[in-house]
């Protein structure tokens, strides 16, 4: 298929885009899903905190009107014995506290004040004050407003940085990568969550299977800006020195979960609860790990107990079929 006029570029500057579905382009260059259109790069600054598009209605109106998602209130609160749970047993894998660690991205803040629990020294980063001052009240958390390049942050001043649900909504993601990496130290870390492009997938494919990618597209199209694929993650990384990257199973299965470093990645084999068990808040993290891992134990027998379900109905169906049919005597009506 031919590359087309576009409106906006690919992060990697390769000029190869081709129409892909519903406002996207596929940059056959790189694999990665180019939004033409949706937000500017003045829609993606906070100045005014009752109008800008990540000001306060984001969490307020825009999550339950436009994408029929929770607000803030309910997310802060589902998101934290999930998600938040989810992602904290994947840094403990990589790093232990008491590492520094800054979230960009931060939301409501959960995630961070979770960190806080374990015994990270956590730091949250957004762009609405209102969001900010949201988490500050709720979680008691140190939250910073603005993007990360305005920050009167050292280099290699951070062990660790999260960004969850953050690449897809960034219009300019090599540059704001390149000044992650900075904040990182020597040996730190890089841990990212993004929706996950499969590339040898067609739209129509995507279409025809109601694959839950697309609701990346359709959904939250307009400031769904980039949507990666795992080789163009990687080479994205790379770009900005993180060369070393693992991908590990993300809470979805519709995205990518990946752990990037200039060093070599490596697990760590001592007790992660061990380590907790320092915090004066162990108890109640350790509980969150412990529920979270009883609830994989039990979604893990429930599918198994389906799958055994669906196989003797299977061969129920087919011992059925296989039955002969009794023959009955016809009666005879009438005389």
């Amino acid at each position: 298929m031919p590359s087309v006029p576009h409106l906006r570029e690919c992060w990697c500057a390769a000029d190869e885009l081709v129409p892909f579905g519903d406002g996207y382009a596929h940059c056959v260059s790189c694999h990665t899903l180019v939004r033409q259109g949706g937000l500017s790069d003045r829609d993606l600054h906070v100045v005014d905190d009752a109008r800008d598009f990540y000001g306060r209605r984001y969490w307020l109106a825009h999550q339950t009107q436009d994408l029929g998602l929770p607000d803030i209130y309910a997310r802060a609160r589902a998101d934290l014995p999930e998600r938040c749970v989810d992602w904290l047993e994947t840094l403990l894998r990589y790093r232990r506290p008491p590492a520094k660690v800054l979230e960009v991205g931060a939301g409501h803040g959960a995630y961070t004040a979770l960190l806080g629990w374990a015994g990270f020294e956590a730091i949250a980063l957004d762009l609405s004050p209102w969001t900010a001052d949201f988490a500050r009240e709720r979680f008691g958390i140190r939250y910073l407003v603005g993007p990360a390049e305005e920050q009167e942050f050292e280099p290699e001043s951070f062990d660790v940085v999260v960004a969850n649900d953050v690449l897809e909504h960034l219009a300019a993601p090599k540059s704001s990568l390149a000044t992650w990496a900075r904040l990182l130290k020597r040996d730190g870390l890089l841990i990212f969550q993004t929706p996950d492009f499969a590339p040898d997938r067609s739209y129509d494919q995507l279409v025809a299977e109601a694959d839950d990618f697309l609701q990346h597209m359709l959904r939250a199209g307009d400031e769904h800006l980039y949507l990666f694929s795992r080789a163009a993650a990687a080479q994205l990384l790379a770009e900005v020195g993180l060369s070393n990257v693992a991908f590990v199973e993300a809470t979805y299965p519709y995205d990518m979960l990946g752990v990037a470093s200039s060093q070599a990645v490596e697990t760590l084999d001592d007790d992660a609860a061990a380590t907790i068990g320092c915090a004066p808040t162990a108890p109640l993290v350790l509980a969150l790990l412990d529920s979270r891992k009883a609830w994989r134990t039990s979604e893990r027998d429930r599918a198994e107990r389906l799958t055994v379900i669906e196989r003797l109905d299977g061969a129920l169906r087919d011992a059925e079929a296989d039955r002969p049919r009794s023959r009955l005597p016809r009666i005879r009506r009438g005389m």
